[in-house]
């Protein structure tokens, strides 16, 4: 990991919906927003599994950005998004969070439980800490968004 920070921590995450695949107008976005990232000279960082998360990752590499996934390891029901260039495994949902605190921005974008608990955690940590990430919140949460 520190190979990566140590490049001036030009991390950018890139948090969203694993559900939403291709067909949805939202994946699109998401894979345009990963190669503007990309293009821009950050390094892409998501949750590293399918949905949005492949989508941004996607579109980074399309461009030859570098990408990071995040997955947990005791999700064995998933697998991660193989586009990643690397993957730093988190043993919980808590050690994927430090990960996430550690970028210098956070996108949100359309998700669920998931993605509403890594917004809450970014935005407490802005109302609590000294320093934490700038965010972005591009979703549109609704009530389909917090069934679970």
């Amino acid at each position: 990991m520190t190979d990566v920070i140590g490049r001036d921590n030009r991390l950018v995450t890139v948090v969203g919906s694993a559900q939403i695949d291709e067909s949805d107008p939202r994946w699109d976005g998401a894979f345009d927003l990963g190669r503007r990232l990309a293009d821009a000279g950050w390094t892409v960082v998501t949750g590293g599994y399918g949905g949005l998360m492949a989508a941004t990752a996607r579109g980074a590499k399309s461009v030859g950005g570098f990408t990071v996934g995040l997955p947990i390891s005791s999700w064995t029901n998933l697998a991660p998004e193989e586009s990643h260039d690397q993957l730093w495994w988190c043993e919980n949902f808590s050690a994927r969070a430090e990960h996430i605190l550690s970028s210098r921005a956070v996108v949100v974008l359309d998700g669920g439980v998931g993605t509403l608990s890594e917004l809450a955690i970014v935005w407490s940590t802005a109302q609590t800490e000294i320093t934490s990430p700038a965010l972005f919140l591009v979703a549109r949460f609704g009530a389909a968004s917090i069934q679970s």
